[in-house]
């Protein structure tokens, strides 16, 4: 799977910043929830280099108590 594949790749400390955690690995169950939303309240978004290389992985759920949201951002390229 290409998003699993991305996560394989992804250092220790983008780990600790990406999931406040220390594990190892991407759950199935979790990269499931990460890539087939059927929730209209999340949004999914896989971002590509120009070489079509998966480079980023995003998931933003929305709150509709609130009245805006922010989506931060970065990449290492």
């Amino acid at each position: 799977m290409l998003v699993a594949d991305f996560f394989a790749h992804v250092t220790p400390e983008d780990w600790s910043f990406r999931f406040l955690s220390g594990m190892k690995e991407v759950p199935d169950e979790r990269l499931q929830a990460m890539t087939h939303a059927d929730d209209p309240m999340i949004i999914d978004f896989l971002a590509f280099s120009p070489a079509d290389m998966l480079v980023a992985v995003g998931v933003f759920p929305i709150d509709e108590r609130l009245p805006r949201g922010e989506i931060g951002a970065r990449h290492g390229l």
